[in-house]
């Protein structure tokens, strides 16, 4: 049998996932992820909650069309960096948030804490993509959307941030 010549018919291609149609199912498909990425950007669930809301409204005065789920998640990713950085700017708030000041935050345990910590310790862009990735819950090639680079970038970064963040740990 030619492996080269086997043709893929389309009804074996996974269907991407439909796009959210009523303001609801928008708000329940992407509310965790657009807030999970707002929260590790700006280290405050009162500052999370605002840029949510403003990522929302966003959506509402834009009517962006998604074809798929995942069209949809790109763009409330790239509108959630976007409003934070402009909260950043606007308010300009570019001081960290002690670890004290993440007291008042519920973690499980200490290990939390210390990821955290050691989190917001890391350079920009090893912070970007890992708070994408995980918290966002982006591929490599919609976070490379996200960043404007290449996904070979997004997973060099990747690589580059795991082992920066193992080797912050276990120091």
């Amino acid at each position: 049998m030619d492996i080269g010549r086997m043709a893929i018919q389309p009804a074996q291609w996974e269907k991407p996932q439909e796009a959210p149609a009523t303001m609801e199912q928008v708000v329940a498909t992407y509310a965790k992820s657009v807030y999970a990425i707002a929260l590790a950007k700006l280290h405050s669930r009162e500052d999370a909650e605002d840029v949510f809301q403003e990522v929302f409204l966003s959506y509402v005065r834009k009517k962006p069309v998604f074809h798929d789920e995942r069209q949809g998640k790109v763009w409330f990713s790239k509108a959630t960096v976007y409003c934070c950085k402009m909260f950043w700017r606007t308010r300009k708030r570019h001081e960290t948030v002690t670890l004290e000041a993440a007291e008042g935050i519920a973690f499980e345990n200490a290990e939390e804490r210390e990821l955290l910590w050691e989190l917001q310790n890391l350079p920009k862009k090893h912070r970007e993509v890992l708070e994408l990735t995980y918290f966002g819950g982006l591929s490599a090639g919609e976070a490379a959307k996200v960043l404007g680079c290449s996904p070979n970038a997004v997973r060099i970064r990747l690589s580059r941030a795991r082992a920066a963040l193992e080797e912050r740990l276990q120091a």
